[in-house]
């Protein structure tokens, strides 16, 4: 009888802290909303806490980290950790590229815009950004290719930037 009431309240108290960090989570979404990026940094870490396998928690920390407080280097460890617990997850590794970018580290950001288009080789914007960050490490060899595929697969943006990179 005492096991099962043992097992009933480690049931609860599963239950209680899975809803916790919901709430937190959806807080930050809010406080997201709002604008106030660093409430929903807090809210966001505080459902971390509770749950440090909360996968999406991580992903939208690190994109608020990166758009809005330009905190590159917490946001590339959170795009880290998205990575970690789901390594098939294209946008974390595009997104972690941009971080790195962000922070002249080219070689990383290569490799992540690679990996990015090796799990969706559909993927126009992680050819185009590939294609600046090649460009910019001085290997300027398939930068013009990786341009012509982003055009290809329908980013159209990257026409515009390949003004500035292909002549």
């Amino acid at each position: 009888m005492k096991s099962f009431f043992f097992i009933l309240l480690i049931a609860f108290s599963v239950n209680v802290f899975s809803q916790k960090d919901s709430i937190l989570f959806r807080s930050g979404n809010k406080k997201e909303l709002a604008h106030d990026y660093a409430g929903a940094v807090v809210d966001w870490t505080k459902a971390l806490k509770i749950n440090p396998k909360f996968e999406e928690a991580y992903y939208k920390r690190a994109i608020a980290e990166v758009l809005n407080l330009q905190d590159y280097k917490a946001a590339i460890n959170d795009f880290s950790k998205v990575i970690e617990l789901n390594p098939k997850r294209e946008l974390a590794y595009v997104n972690r590229g941009q971080a790195e970018y962000a922070l002249h580290a080219l070689k990383y950001a290569i490799e992540d815009f690679s990996k990015a288009i090796e799990l969706n080789p559909k993927n126009g914007y992680a050819y185009c950004s590939r294609a600046v960050a090649k460009f910019d490490s001085g290997d300027r060899q398939s930068v013009c290719s990786d341009f012509n595929i982003a055009i290809d697969l329908g980013y159209r943006q990257a026409a515009v930037i390949k003004k500035d990179y292909c002549h």
